[in-house]
């Protein structure tokens, strides 16, 4: 199991509190009993403080960077799918769009489909699956809820059948 770095963390501040116990036991602190272990507990709860959160921040980043990527490239780099003439050089995928025309749906809903290269580009540094564990349980990524595959076959304009990663629009904001 992979340890965060929030728990690696927790690990360094029990190794240091241990350590100030032991350094007061045979005389190099002048710390009384437990004085260690406040000491750190102290340090933790101000960092943690000064952080905001608990959570883990590289999973954060990750989904803002998602987040950041769709919301900066929808009109450029994802073609529109009922326009053929718009295909983008740079094309990561096509951003579909279904207007609010009926008496079910209200307001438009825009859903991206993006291939796998455009995938690892906007994954950057970041593990490609591992975001798309966090896109699906952010509820941004659109799955069959019995699988436990990320991607969606999907019949692409002038690409035919592909293995896409389907966005909500939720992904937007």
């Amino acid at each position: 199991m992979p340890v965060t770095k929030l728990a690696a963390l927790w690990i360094v501040f029990a190794l240091l509190a241990v350590a100030g116990e032991l350094a007061s036991e045979v005389g190099i602190t002048g710390w009384g009993k437990g004085e260690g272990y406040r000491a750190a507990e102290f340090c933790l709860a101000s960092w943690l403080a000064d952080r905001g959160h608990s959570s883990n921040q590289e999973e954060r980043d990750a989904l803002e960077r998602v987040r950041q990527f769709v919301t900066a490239n929808q009109f450029t780099r994802f073609a529109d799918w009922h326009d053929e003439k718009s295909r983008p050089a740079s094309m990561v995928g096509y951003r579909r769009t279904i207007r609010g025309n009926d008496s079910t749906r209200t307001e438009p809903e825009t859903t991206f489909y993006m291939l796998s290269s455009g995938w690892k580009e906007m994954c950057g540094n970041y593990d490609p699956v591992k975001v798309a564990r966090l896109c699906r349980a952010a509820g941004w990524l659109i799955v069959d809820p019995d699988s436990t595959r990320n991607q969606t076959a999907v019949r692409l304009p002038e690409i035919g059948l592909k293995k896409v990663f389907v966005l909500s629009s939720e992904v937007i904001g």
